[in-house]
């Protein structure tokens, strides 16, 4: 079921945000891709809840509402509308300057498990007036937070993947557009899973300086991050040298306000506790715990 939900999601984000000619044409669309999710299914010509207004709703017999959706080819208020509309661009950060984005497949991470659900993660495609960089990676958060100043100062000072914009519309929530660190191009995670057999005691070293500098970083700035696990850390070799890049800056912000979340994983091996501050030393011992896993012998 998972599976198929993912499906019906990416098909979502790829054919909603293209012109219709017709709210009939864009409404059938949208059935035709939902429908598969359900044995049984009622459609509604309109739903209402509170004072939002939307075209059509998908209800499963004994559970209830389930999907909604908007036949406007342009953004408006109605509950589902803005959730198909964010994804047909992004604005790049510190501009005005919009750029197109298609969804082309999910993305997934692994390693990566945070209370129980996946972030949503999607390889995308961008317009080459990024400057030829046309495959990024989309992520939209599972909590209501993200550290979007953080993780553009850190990538900024390559502490992170560069982020390269943000999108949303009032009702939906903000997708975050960023560098794609792909495998193929030589990234792995520092999980020692994932160690590769040619590293060497020197880049080691060198990783563990890289790390070091990470975390000056961070004091210089008044900046923490919270979660410095090996899945959300990937590193590059690079000759004698290798590229750290931090990723998931979901609780991270300013020292003395960034929080754990509430609902934190207390297995997990975090020094805080849910909803409490998050401390610099919590980001220095963890990221000495996930280096010295990584790199023993």
């Amino acid at each position: 079921m998972f599976i198929l939900a993912e499906k019906v999601a990416i098909g979502l984000c790829q054919e909603m945000p293209e012109h219709f000619d017709t709210e009939d044409g864009r409404l059938e669309k949208f059935k035709s891709i939902a429908s598969p999710l359900f044995e049984e299914l009622a459609v509604l010509d309109e739903v209402k809840i509170g004072t939002a207004r939307a075209d059509l709703g998908l209800e499963r017999p004994r559970v209830g509402l389930v999907l909604v959706g908007e036949g406007e080819n342009e953004p408006g208020g109605g509950v589902g509308d803005p959730y198909m509309q964010v994804a047909a661009s992004f604005t790049k950060l510190d501009e005005q300057e919009s750029v197109p984005l298609k969804f082309t497949e999910p993305f997934k991470n692994p390693w990566h498990r945070r209370r129980g659900v996946y972030d949503l993660l999607f390889r995308a495609s961008a317009d080459e007036r990024l400057g030829g960089e046309s495959s990024v990676l989309v992520k939209v958060p599972v909590g209501d937070t993200y550290g979007r100043e953080s993780h553009a100062l850190a990538g900024s000072a390559r502490f992170a993947p560069r982020l390269l914009g943000t999108a949303g519309v009032s009702g939906a929530p903000t997708i975050y557009v960023m560098e794609l660190l792909s495998k193929s191009e030589g990234w792995f995670h520092l999980v020692k899973p994932e160690r590769p057999e040619q590293i060497t005691q020197q880049q080691e070293k060198q990783l563990r300086d890289r790390g070091n500098a990470l975390i000056s970083f961070l004091s210089t700035n008044k900046r923490v991050h919270g979660d410095l696990r090996g899945c959300n850390i990937m590193c590059r070799l690079d000759d004698n040298d290798v590229d750290l890049r931090v990723l998931d800056w979901d609780w991270a912000g300013e020292l003395g306000t960034a929080r754990y979340p509430a609902a934190l994983n207390t297995e997990a091996g975090y020094q805080g506790s849910p909803g409490g501050l998050i401390d610099a030393s919590h980001d220095k011992n963890m990221l000495k715990k996930t280096l010295d896993d990584f790199c023993i012998r």
